[in-house]
């Protein structure tokens, strides 16, 4: 059951969600995100042609701040409090591993890499509980105390294998993965 703080939380925050992605959709479809575009693959061409490469890549560092930023606001809002002791490479990894699940190349991939994260340590905690209360996994093994471990190790390890056969990601595009874009 959620409470009506976190029931606010959750939709002030998958609005924003939402208002980013279409903001960020919309720019990367724009004539500054042809140019972003155009710095990214070769900055001195985009020079050559006028293009203030350092102004560009500055202005999408501000945009991308500002983004992380309304994240910030938001998981302050939701704990309640904001102390540097609450931000631990854990959060770095989960961010990391939502990047990496979704596939960069695609505006919803990280949302969609983020859905299917939560779903994936969800499903191995009640596997791994109902697994310890039905006997098939032996105490002397595995307790309901080792459970967290295990899921990360489990999560670890499909990371291992999506990066080894699916490396862009889920939604990514391979040919951003390509040397010469081919």
């Amino acid at each position: 059951r959620f409470s009506a703080n976190d029931l606010w939380v959750m939709l002030v925050t998958w609005g924003l969600v939402l208002l980013c992605c279409a903001l960020t959709y919309a720019l990367i479809h724009s004539p500054w995100g042809r140019v972003l575009r155009s710095v990214r693959e070769d900055e001195y061409a985009a020079r050559a042609l006028g293009k203030n490469a350092y102004g560009f890549k500055m202005q999408s560092l501000v945009l991308g701040g500002v983004i992380g930023g309304l994240a910030g606001i938001m998981l302050a809002i939701n704990s309640q409090s904001a102390t540097p002791d609450s931000y631990t490479p854990v959060q770095t990894f989960y961010l990391y591993t939502l990047l990496i699940l979704g596939g960069a190349a695609r505006v919803v991939g990280p949302v969609l890499g983020s859905v299917v994260f939560w779903f994936i340590l969800v499903l191995f905690d009640s596997l791994l509980r109902q697994a310890i209360g039905a006997g098939y996994i032996p105490s002397s093994i595995m307790t309901t105390s080792d459970i967290g471990g295990a899921r990360f190790a489990l999560v670890g390890l499909g990371l291992i294998l999506l990066m080894a056969f699916w490396p862009a990601g889920i939604l990514g595009n391979r040919r951003e993965l390509a040397i010469d874009g081919r």
